[in-house]
């Protein structure tokens, strides 16, 4: 079996000829390589903040990371923190190298799936109900997480207290500027105003907010290139010490880690983002299947994890970010990785992209949002639309997309089986 196998089955959807452009990067690759920061740099600030990451690590290793992917795939592939270890890491807080052992080990999970070919037998029961149902819910709390950015924090991220009636006015005023300046009038407007806003910050000095523990999480008192060489070269010593010592404890928080995130990364980092990449660039998607995401998810999260970084996947609503704004080719995942690797190694540019106001960051998700809820259209019969429809209710209610998965594959087990019997009863 090859690495990235190329073929791919995603039940009756089309099959889609190999094709491999050459990456670009003009505007449009520049505009949507911004498309999710919103989820990306608000989970960077609470790990760093009260989790003790060193960001610029972080940083470094998803902006690799994303560059890998861009050449790779040559479709702008999104590279997200693993949301569900994310809250449990700052819940249970977990020390840094709890999660690079919890990357590492799940990194290892996922290749043993691929070569082992449980990856396209599970995909096989994933029907296109059940796909856009994911696709709904991913929308749905991709909405509220939007609401909740723009309302948790104030102008900056974590920087100030929240305010709440500055940016319940500012948010739908930016939402409607970006929506007729760059989707109406087709002028790629993201890149402006974000690039705006880091040069403002830069000009005004902004500095890197400091953690709970008053040490600060986002630079250091030695430089970035230092810090970074000691953290890399130290995350190997540190695990193994780790497991020495407090063996048990660490295998019960790495358990815990992986049981909760794996049906999440299965349904929305595989089987929807694979769907999601056909559905926006359908002639460029010759390396994207189940079997070739799930093997760069596995891969990447073991060299992460021996470099101490937090574990990442490839989320279909990151996907539908990037093309939102404009992205169609890996130039955009390059971009956003080369800048993610300049940002790690500069302090004052770390600051300064710290330092996008959130209201902006809650706006793109809000785009992102309406990106994956309008994928249920494409279903055909009312059945699955109700399928789906209640798929993305279940996990907007619940938070939790599993749940809403097993009542979906539930409902449309039931309905196949009472369907079948009806038949045989009329003959």
């Amino acid at each position: 079996m090859k690495w990235f196998p190329q073929t791919y089955k995603a039940g009756a959807r089309r099959e889609v000829k190999q094709n491999l452009p050459r990456n670009s990067f003009g505007w449009g690759e520049w505009s949507g390589a911004f498309g999710d920061l919103g989820v990306s740099l608000p989970i960077l600030a609470a790990l760093a903040m009260t989790s003790g990451f060193f960001a610029a690590q972080v940083l470094l290793l998803w902006g690799l990371v994303y560059i890998g992917v861009g050449l790779w795939f040559r479709v702008p592939i999104s590279v997200q923190p693993l949301k569900a270890m994310a809250v449990l890491t700052l819940v249970n807080e977990y020390m840094p190298v709890v999660l690079a052992a919890a990357a590492m080990i799940y990194g290892l999970l996922f290749v043993l799936l691929v070569r082992s070919g449980l990856i396209g037998r599970l995909n096989r029961l994933m029907r296109p109900a059940l796909i856009r149902g994911v696709q709904l819910g991913i929308g749905l709390l991709l909405a509220v997480k939007a609401w909740d950015l723009a309302h948790e924090n104030g102008w900056l991220l974590q920087s100030e207290p929240p305010n709440w009636w500055l940016n319940t006015a500012l948010l739908p005023a930016i939402v409607l500027l970006i929506w007729y300046v760059q989707f109406k009038r087709g002028f790629k407007l993201t890149p402006i105003l974000i690039g705006g806003a880091m040069i403002i910050a830069l000009m005004n000095g902004a500095e890197l907010p400091l953690g709970q523990s008053g040490i600060n999480a986002f630079g250091g008192p030695t430089t970035s290139l230092e810090r970074l060489t000691d953290e890399l070269t130290g995350s190997i010593v540190e695990m193994m010490q780790l497991f020495s010592w407090r063996a048990a404890q660490t295998f019960e928080a790495v358990l815990l880690l992986i049981v909760t995130q794996l049906p999440l990364t299965l349904g929305n980092a595989v089987y929807a983002a694979d769907e999601t990449a056909h559905d926006l660039w359908p002639e460029r998607c010759g390396r994207v299947n189940p079997t070739t995401l799930a093997q760069s998810i596995g891969l990447v999260n073991i060299g992460i994890g021996f470099l101490g970084g937090f574990p990442v996947c490839h989320g279909a609503g990151g996907m539908a970010a990037h093309a939102q704004f404009g992205a169609r080719t890996g130039g955009a995942a390059i971009i956003i990785g080369a800048i993610f690797v300049v940002t790690a190694l500069v302090d004052p540019l770390r600051a300064a992209l710290l330092a996008i106001p959130v209201v902006l960051l809650a706006a793109l998700l809000l785009f992102d949002a309406a990106r994956m809820i309008a994928f249920v259209r494409r279903l055909d019969s009312k059945f699955e639309i109700f399928v789906a429809c209640l798929i993305g209710l279940l996990s907007l209610l619940t938070k939790n997309l599993m749940i809403a998965l097993a009542a979906g594959g539930l409902l449309l087990f039931l309905h196949a089986r009472f369907s079948g019997a009806r038949g045989k009863t009329h003959n």
